[in-house]
């Protein structure tokens, strides 16, 4: 599932990951362009999959900043 969360309030954003996470029992992920390397967005999805500590949220940080590829 994919949502959403952006405009001028990092805050109000902040607060409905963390409320999602806890709602799901989940861990987050913050992903830079910095820390995409050579990573596809799929690699990183698929490796949130497989986590040893249950469920991840992966939350890309500023995307318009991402590579077009």
């Amino acid at each position: 599932m994919i949502r959403y969360f952006f405009g001028e309030d990092t805050i109000c954003a902040r607060e409905r990951i963390d409320a999602l996470a806890a709602q799901n029992n989940a861990q987050i992920r913050f992903v830079d362009t910095e820390d995409m390397g050579e990573k596809s967005l799929e690699s990183l999805f698929d490796s949130s999959h497989h986590s040893l500590f249950g469920k991840t949220i992966v939350v890309l940080r500023d995307v318009s900043t991402f590579p077009e590829e």
